[in-house]
């Protein structure tokens, strides 16, 4: 009884889902809000897919609130504009590092990398495995 429901369920399926019509260039994981290139994404320009990432060969780019990185407490009104969400985009590394804070073995001994636009945290390759230093924030 069980296989006769299977087998009536699996004749009686549903049609597939038309194929997708749209002519941009972007792959299969890239939302349309990202645009079909790196370069059509306008840094800074406010966008309203926010939380949107979107991967390209190039780097990738976000769709997102900006963080305040400074010493002195920001106004209501710096506040209020951060708040916003923009494009912001980060060009793949070209310096041999890791495009994410690293763990486990490395291979160039000696090599420094740093990661993060505020607070940045090194990591450097002691004894073929990376060391993860402390996030350094300004004052």
């Amino acid at each position: 009884m069980k296989y006769s429901l299977l087998l009536i369920l699996a004749a009686c399926g549903a049609s597939p889902p038309p194929a997708p019509t749209s002519n941009t260039a972007q792959s299969s994981s890239t939302p349309a809000a990202c645009g079909a290139s790196y370069d059509e994404v306008a840094v800074g320009a406010p966008c309203t897919a926010d939380g949107t990432n979107c991967a390209f060969p190039e780097g990738t780019c976000r769709c997102a609130s900006q963080s305040y990185c400074g010493g002195v407490a920001p106004t209501e009104e710096m506040l209020a504009e951060l708040a916003q969400p923009v494009w912001q985009c980060d060009p793949k590394r070209t310096d041999g590092c890791p495009e994410e804070v690293p763990s486990g073995a490395c291979s160039t001994e000696g090599q420094v990398c740093t990661y993060g636009d505020c607070c940045i945290q090194p990591a450097t390759c002691t004894n073929g495995m990376w060391d993860v230093g402390q996030a350094s924030c300004p004052p």
